[in-house]
């Protein structure tokens, strides 16, 4: 292959990396075909130099956790009651198995651009909220006699500006997630910028995502993110000797406290434990995902080693609802129906079972040992944050989530020089 066809090739790869980095918030199908075209040239960019010879021990105990994950999702097809959904979800899962392959392929072009590519993703995120931001404006502004009104609150008092209503092309959990993400990459970013203008635009980024999810209101996205700017101040505190910058964060600590527990989701949510440990099934609003968890449990317990398979579980959840007269409440079933089980461990087990559970756990603690081994705080944090995450949200279960976490992952893997600190 001659220098000019091999260069164009690599761009292409380039852009289609970026073009899923790109899409990953805002547009599904854009992602979508992005990794085909990907897919479709990594084959043309593949260094023979590289082989799994050459991978360190966590890169190749790592690539076949995730490989296991995955040929054992696609296998419980052949024992699964239901064929046509598995195949749909084996497809919509095949980011588990693509990723780690496509990016060992397709390295050497990436290790230049890397810094590159997590900007983009904050570029992204950027953007994908803005555009947000413009279409809640647009629809809460009315004509009335010829008068414009700004009117944010619809039909049963909720904001255009919250939770679902603003995050209206992804979940608002997973849309916090991306933004957490970014935020650990701005603050990374800072730690190596010294001209004081880019240094005020990330600071700016990161103050405008704080906005955003205050706004979105996800509540594992409100703990997420005190969490991640409780130890970052805590840090700057420690490291800097003015007593007025330390004076303004120790101010800032305390506003964000107080609004934490005067949040109205986060209130509510300490009203739910409350109740729910003082009045257990006899409180009206027991948490609906308490009855799934507990449930599910019933289920594992049948087929504890290898699960239900993927397609089966839902199926299997709602004869279990039905068993205990709880899918006759309404809640309950259109909160199965349009969602999941809300846990990922549990949603792991229960589809795949304790071995299901066991490559999940493999992937997530041997790539937290391989960041903490490479001293990469980004993908040390993004680790930290899928462990948290996944207690609240059955992530690779969705398009949005899978393909997020299995590229970032790998990404992080197989991309380290140029992003370690």
């Amino acid at each position: 292959m001659n220098n000019k066809l091999l260069n164009i090739i690599n761009f292409s790869v380039l852009f289609a990396v970026v073009a899923i980095v790109l899409f990953i918030p805002i547009y599904k199908i854009g992602a979508s075909v992005a990794i085909g075209i990907w897919f479709g040239l990594s084959f043309f960019v593949f260094n023979k130099k590289i082989s799994i010879l050459n991978l360190s021990k966590f890169q190749v105990f790592i690539s076949i956790s995730q490989f296991f994950l995955f040929f054992h999702i696609f296998l419980s097809y052949l024992y699964s009651d239901d064929k046509s959904n598995a195949l749909q979800i084996s497809f919509m899962r095949i980011s588990i198995f693509l990723f780690p392959v496509l990016f060992l392929f397709s390295v050497d072009i990436l290790k230049k651009h890397s810094s590159l590519i997590l900007k983009l993703f904050v570029f992204a995120n950027v953007i994908s909220t803005l555009i947000m931001l413009v279409l809640a404006f647009k629809d809460s502004i009315v004509l009335d006699t010829r008068t414009l009104i700004f009117i944010p609150t619809l039909s049963g008092d909720y904001s255009r500006f919250f939770y679902t209503k603003f995050s209206c092309f992804i979940h608002p959990t997973y849309l916090s997630l991306y933004i957490n993400l970014s935020i650990i990459i701005v603050l990374n970013l800072l730690d190596k910028i010294f001209s004081a203008k880019i240094r005020f635009l990330y600071f700016f980024i990161i103050i405008y995502f704080a906005f955003v999810i205050y706004l979105i209101s996800s509540r594992a996205g409100l703990i997420a993110f005190s969490t991640i700017a409780f130890w970052h101040i805590l840090r700057f505190l420690y490291f800097k000797k003015s007593i007025l910058l330390k004076m303004f964060f120790v101010f800032l600590i305390i506003a964000g406290f107080i609004y934490i527990i005067n949040n109205q989701r986060i209130i509510r949510m300490y009203k739910e434990i409350e109740y729910t440990i003082t009045l257990g099934k006899n409180y009206d609003y027991y948490p609906v995902r308490l009855i799934l968890w507990k449930n599910s449990l019933n289920i594992i317990k049948q087929k504890p080693l290898i699960g239900t398979t993927p397609a089966d579980a839902q199926f299997l959840l709602e004869e279990q609802l039905k068993t205990d007269n709880l899918y006759n409440n309404s809640t309950v079933r259109d909160f199965h129906l349009h969602l999941n089980i809300h846990n990922q461990y549990i949603q792991t087990t229960l589809e795949s079972g304790v071995l299901g559970l066991f490559f999940l756990l493999s992937i997530l603690i041997g790539g937290l040992i391989f960041a903490i081994k490479n001293k990469n705080k980004i993908f040390s944090s993004f680790i930290v944050l899928l462990f948290f995450y996944f207690l609240f949200e059955s992530m690779i279960n969705t398009f949005s989530g899978v393909v997020f976490i299995f590229f970032f992952y790998n990404f992080f893997i197989f991309v380290p020089k140029s992003i370690k600190s």
